[in-house]
């Protein structure tokens, strides 16, 4: 096995377990308590108003495992995510496809990072405070990011099938 398959071994099963960690967590206990989906789970984009609806709903204790539980988590989930696909994008696809693939992956773990930003100064002002243009750029956030990522999926998903019969020939 390579340096970077071990490599891609590394940040992948890390993204996997703090991916778990979370959903097994904070985001289990936020959604059972308030009965709706988090924000950065939502497609397609969401409202002022559901904004609005989800924020009510939030009790003290969900809004602290939300901002003081999910949000750190995140911070190191959104890169260690898009590092794992850059790599699995190159272990896979030919260069020309990986450049391209690259780029969106870097999009999407942007987006990833700065939707966190953005939901955490939603939290933080509450349904009273928040204003259209906030919850737009955070919806927004949270669509390129999923839309980011279904495509690197995608690509990788052609990669590995590639890659498979390649190997049977």
């Amino acid at each position: 096995m390579s340096w970077r398959d071990r490599l891609t071994w590394l940040f992948g099963l890390a993204a996997l377990g703090l991916f778990m960690a979370m959903r097994l967590g904070p985001v289990d206990k936020i959604e059972t308590q308030t009965g709706q989906t988090i924000f950065e789970a939502r497609f397609p984009p969401y409202s002022q108003e559901v904004a609005r609806e989800f924020l009510r709903a939030l009790s003290d204790e969900s809004r602290a495992a939300y901002l003081d539980v999910l949000h750190p988590i995140d911070m190191v989930f959104a890169p260690l995510l898009g590092i794992t696909l850059v790599l699995l994008v190159w272990r896979f696809l030919p260069r020309r496809w990986a450049i391209g693939l690259t780029v969106v992956a870097a999009l999407g773990a942007w987006c990833d990072y700065e939707e966190i930003v953005a939901i955490a100064d939603l939290i933080n002002l509450g349904p009273d405070g928040i204003d259209e243009e906030l919850v737009s750029i955070a919806s927004g956030l949270t669509t390129v990011k999923w839309i980011s990522y279904a495509i690197v999926f995608l690509g990788i998903g052609v990669g590995v099938t590639i890659w498979f019969r390649e190997r049977k020939a």
